[in-house]
């Protein structure tokens, strides 16, 4: 195919090499600020949602973890993005924790995350029992969210995997797996596992491929 760039690419990748570097750099001499940015937004939003802001729930201050990542909006020619994604623990319960997110690109611009999840509807043999078995596990739609249940977040792969417990036992839940692409979560997988009988044996309900073994 005829580049009618072709002059220039010595040229643009020379230019391609540093770059990277300098805003990567800018955003290492600016993340304090943007971190306090991100913590007033984050309190000021959830200050009357989450528990880990609330006083009387006697937790600690809620600080975020951050995770520092690169990302190419579906161009692997042009220099890597850094982006820097927040965690917040907003709740604990009695085994599950929910936890919001924030994102920040190499612009200081911060955004609130958040992430696809199918709507599902659940048919059990006995109608209105939850110990009754599944027969039929449907999706009706889409929707969001923007809270995570106990969730995992892997830096190389920009994934986040979550495990939502449905009971104490585990043998009930639902787990999603979501990954950072061209500056959004999109999701990639959702096992849910209705059944209420000591094992784990999710079906996939979205995406390819079959559940992973649950420990």
């Amino acid at each position: 195919m005829h580049n009618p760039f072709r002059h220039f690419l010595p040229l643009a990748v020379a230019a391609l090499a540093i770059l990277p570097a300098s805003i990567l750099a800018k955003e290492k001499d600016t993340s304090g600020a943007l971190d306090a940015r991100v913590q007033t937004i984050f309190e000021t939003t959830y200050a009357e949602k989450c528990r880990s802001l609330m006083a009387d729930q006697n937790l600690p201050p809620s600080r975020p973890t951050i995770y520092q990542i690169t990302f190419n909006y579906g161009n692997e020619d042009t220099p890597p993005r850094p982006y820097r994604i927040y965690e917040y623990l907003c709740f604990e319960g009695p085994y599950n924790q929910g936890y919001v997110y924030y994102g920040a690109d190499e612009y200081a611009e911060i955004y609130p995350l958040h992430f696809a999840v199918p709507a599902f509807d659940v048919v059990r043999e006995v109608p209105d029992d939850y110990l009754s078995p599944a027969r039929s596990i449907t999706v009706t739609g889409f929707t969001s969210t923007d809270m995570l249940i106990n969730p995992e977040f892997h830096e190389g792969t920009a994934t986040i995997f979550t495990f939502e417990k449905w009971s104490g036992l585990a043998d009930t839940f639902s787990s999603g797996q979501w990954q950072f692409r061209d500056g959004n979560f999109v999701l990639q997988t959702y096992d849910v596992d209705a059944d209420s009988d000591a094992k784990r044996a999710p079906v996939r309900i979205y995406g390819e491929g079959k559940p992973e073994a649950y420990d």
